[in-house]
């Protein structure tokens, strides 16, 4: 959670992102000028980030590729860990850095060539067509690299001919589109080529060498995900998407767009869990209808074997009812001993009654299908309508509550005046905060910019690394133990240290009789105040040959 401030309020709160619909002249990005971008990655999205009275609004990746950008909070603060004081200062950076494409100021982006010195905004340098676009790395530091130092495919030798991107299956012919005979037929994303292998606007796939055009493989990496995006045409994954994220695709990780809670639908579970239940035999006696299944009895709804859109009742169809087998007349074989010639006779009028009964069973099926949208297209009236009711009485409630204008000059104890009851406040939609985007990589040390020099940006001599230096804490070393022969030698040698070293013993408890130490222990503090004699009487153990 983001710390909270003196007052009550979040310290550094989360960015809030903006709506398409309410994106205008007064909500551009502090970074590019611009409010919504026509790049494909939408420049990261447009974010409103509030910090006490101000408020100020954010591409995430014009931020995030900018190049001395500091993440330092967590994805909950600020701009997904960008921090508004942070992000002052790299805007105060750029003013004087123009972009070489609109020539704006703001442009923090700078090719990760030493010698190159183009700098751009996020949604410039991906629009570039001429002589080709901007790549942005997705991975480690964030780099960017303009077209001529943007890394390259080389290796050509396994392209495959065939310039049909696998994406969008645009037929694109390798003839020159200039001409007046032209069989171009489809331009995929206003980026077409005219053949195969790398080149601008086009990706070879490192796995089995088909050539897709660059926006189709970053519109299938946005709608895929991390977990499910693979090679279109051979359906390799790990080696396809690391050479994607090599050659600047962003590659979100996500789930796929067709697995969240919004798409639920997509795989119709609903229509999975719906099992077919109803006698299809001609005469059904089962007393509660066609429709009832009882099971463990004799009005037990048996699916058929083979199609399993189709059923009858135990009882009805004369099934056993210990190993209950049924197989629809549709799914039934038709064993026939007849001739040649009488099976091609019957033909016409075999297929004339399957086609009867499958006509039969289809508007039954239409008529069943429309019978349960009525029922539940009144079951939602009927309920909208309660809930309408519900709402008027609520509201009457509030209405009859508030205080009429001759009620408003009533005051009952004194000064206490009759007070209005709180509205609901109703929220249009959910806010959605920066969370769970890429990051930089984590530095463990805290770096430090010296803004004194504004010209050299790139001199790593200010930088200053901010240690905290532990104090270092004076410890007791044992450097001798002497015990037995020894001690006694020592106090033989020199009564005056009767008073630095002292016996084990003394100092036990009274009742401690079976403790056998004879551990002789210097007292530190003691021994500290007469180094020379204890050096002294060493050095006599030292030469005693006896010792």
């Amino acid at each position: 959670m983001s710390k909270r401030s003196k007052k009550g309020g979040l310290k550094n709160p989360p960015a809030v992102e903006v709506p398409k619909d309410q994106i205008t002249q007064n909500t551009l990005c502090q970074f590019c000028h611009m409010g919504e971008t026509k790049d494909i990655l939408q420049s990261g999205r447009l974010y409103k980030l509030t910090s006490g009275k101000t408020t100020e609004y954010y591409h995430y990746f014009c931020l995030l590729f900018s190049s001395h950008g500091v993440q330092k909070g967590k994805d909950e603060e600020g701009l997904n860990g960008f921090l508004a004081e942070d992000i002052r200062k790299e805007v105060k950076r750029g003013e004087s850095i123009k972009c070489d494409f609109c020539d704006k100021g703001g442009a923090t982006i700078p090719c990760h060539r030493k010698s190159c010195k183009k700098n751009y905004h996020f949604p410039c340098g991906s629009l570039c067509t001429t002589p080709g676009e901007h790549y942005f790395i997705f991975r480690n530091n964030m780099d960017s690299f303009c077209y001529s130092h943007a890394p390259k495919q080389t290796k050509v030798s396994h392209v495959v001919k065939d310039s049909t991107c696998m994406v969008c299956l645009s037929s694109i012919a390798n003839q020159n589109p200039d001409t007046a005979d032209s069989p171009v037929k489809q331009v995929c994303l206003d980026n077409s080529f005219t053949s195969s292998g790398p080149g601008p606007g086009r990706l070879v796939s490192p796995c089995c060498g088909r050539t897709f055009h660059r926006d189709c493989v970053q519109k299938t990496a946005l709608q895929a995900g991390k977990a499910a995006l693979k090679c279109p045409a051979c359906s390799t994954k790990d080696r396809f998407n690391e050479e994607m994220e090599r050659c600047g695709i962003y590659i979100p990780h996500a789930d796929a767009q067709w697995e969240m809670p919004e798409n639920s639908n997509f795989y119709r579970f609903d229509d999975m869990l719906h099992m077919y239940r109803k006698c299809d035999a001609p005469t059904c006696t089962c007393p509660r209808g066609r429709e009832n299944s009882r099971p463990g009895s004799q009005y037990e709804v048996i699916k058929c074997e083979t199609c399993g859109q189709s059923g009858v009742h135990i009882a009805c169809g004369g099934l056993d009812f210990r190993n209950p087998l049924y197989v629809c007349e549709t799914c039934q074989p038709q064993d026939s001993t007849e001739t040649d010639d009488s099976d091609d006779s019957c033909d016409d009028e075999l297929v004339k009654e399957a086609l009867l009964r499958h006509e039969e069973k289809r508007l039954r099926l239409i008529a069943e299908k429309n019978r349960l949208i009525e029922e539940e297209r009144k079951r939602l009236e009927k309920t909208k309508n309660d809930q309408v009711n519900m709402i008027n009485q609520i509201k009457s409630i509030f209405s009859s509550s508030e205080p009429s204008s001759s009620d408003t000059d009533i005051q009952y104890f004194g000064s206490q005046r009759v007070s209005r009851p709180p509205q609901a406040m109703i929220q249009p939609y959910k806010p959605r905060y920066a969370t769970h985007m890429p990051r930089k990589l984590i530095n463990t040390e805290i770096v430090t910019l010296d803004d004194s020099d504004g010209e050299n940006s790139n001199d790593t001599s200010g930088i200053v690394l901010n240690q905290e230096e532990e104090p270092v804490e004076s410890v007791l070393k044992i450097e001798k133990v002497f015990c037995g022969e020894e001690a006694s030698k020592i106090d033989n040698l020199n009564p005056a240290l009767a008073d630095v070293v002292f016996d084990s013993k003394e100092h036990s408890d009274e009742n401690a009789d079976d403790d056998d130490s004879d551990i002789e222990i210097i007292d530190m503090p003691v021994a500290n105040k007469k180094p020379r004699v204890l050096q002294e009487i060493l050095k006599e153990l030292q030469e005693d040959p006896n010792s």
